[in-house]
């Protein structure tokens, strides 16, 4: 995240031109983007699948239950959003190319390159690259409030859960 708000702080600079596009999209840029949106289901899935989900009293349950569904839903949205950035974004094939030291082994280099990168001096060049760039910013962003909201639903739960512990001893 750091990588991309430092593009985006050169990118913003009023000194900047084509040449910091071509430069960041060229030796810097990673065009991956592979966001985790996994989450820990194990302990409900076992609860749901061997019933004893069953054993707990109907308002302890439905709040797991509604936890539960919470989780899902916001996974849903996440999963979703990226989709819809991917669909929007790499069609157009994000920078490929790229000299970044992580894909060394796989672009092609010589007289074509050289020629590849002569071509990307044009406006649709730089409408990909910024647009790409700050797609890419929010998204990040988004699946951080997204997560950082699942993590307080779940501290939520971790403090009815303790507190119904400590009122039951």
């Amino acid at each position: 995240m750091a990588r991309l708000y430092s593009f985006n702080e050169r990118l913003s600079n009023p000194n900047a031109t084509m040449d910091t596009v071509v430069k960041i999209a060229r030796y810097e840029y990673l065009p991956f983007f592979n966001p985790s949106n996994e989450l820990n289901k194990s302990t409900i899935t076992s609860l749901l699948n061997t019933g004893n989900i069953e054993y707990f009293d109907e308002n302890i349950k439905s709040r797991i239950l509604k936890h539960n569904a919470d989780q899902l839903e916001l996974q849903k949205v996440m999963d979703q959003n990226v989709s819809i950035f991917l669909g929007s974004q790499y069609p157009k094939g994000p920078v490929m190319q790229s000299e970044n030291s992580l894909m060394q082994s796989a672009v092609i280099k010589g007289p074509l390159l050289e020629k590849y990168w002569a071509s990307k001096r044009d406006d649709e060049f730089l409408d990909r690259m910024l647009s790409t760039l700050s797609g890419k910013i929010l998204m990040y962003n988004f699946l951080f409030d997204s997560k950082r909201q699942l993590f307080q639903k779940t501290n939520e739960m971790i403090d009815f859960l303790t507190d119904l512990e400590n009122h039951t001893d």
